[in-house]
């Protein structure tokens, strides 16, 4: 069927085909609102829960177990200070280094070579609406 269509054929059918598919989600995600809040709200208390009794995790028998877990989260405030610090006391582990994508492109498309930086490029198709 596909290779019945034309060219313009088949860019209308993407584009209604992505159209009702960003309104599915959209109603999906309207649709989960309420079982959302339902399970947040359990999540709260069952924390409390938990808090209250001294205990980091509590097992229903053959239902499931609640558990609390830390999360630790990061973001450098000063990056020279960060930077000094890393350097300073050899701590470059401490860093994420990742080639700056803007610059790096600008660069070798002047011709230049970066050392230890791998470049590739992927040819992705892009449909815009009329």
């Amino acid at each position: 069927m596909s290779n019945q269509l034309t060219t313009d054929q088949k860019i209308q059918h993407y584009v209604t085909l992505r159209e009702h598919k960003k309104q599915a989600d959209k109603e999906f995600k309207k649709s989960m609102e309420r079982v959302n809040a339902a399970m947040e709200k359990l999540e709260n208390e069952l924390l409390e829960d938990l808090e209250a009794e001294g205990v980091s995790s509590k097992t229903a028998k053959g239902i499931g177990t609640a558990y609390v877990r830390v999360v630790t989260n990061m973001t450098t405030e000063d990056r020279d200070e960060f930077l000094k610090y890393c350097l300073k006391n050899r701590e470059l582990d401490a860093m994420d280094v990742r080639p700056n994508r803007t610059i790096i492109k600008e660069k070798s498309e002047k011709g230049e070579v970066i050392p230890g930086v791998k470049i590739t490029q992927t040819r992705l198709l892009g449909i815009r609406k009329g």
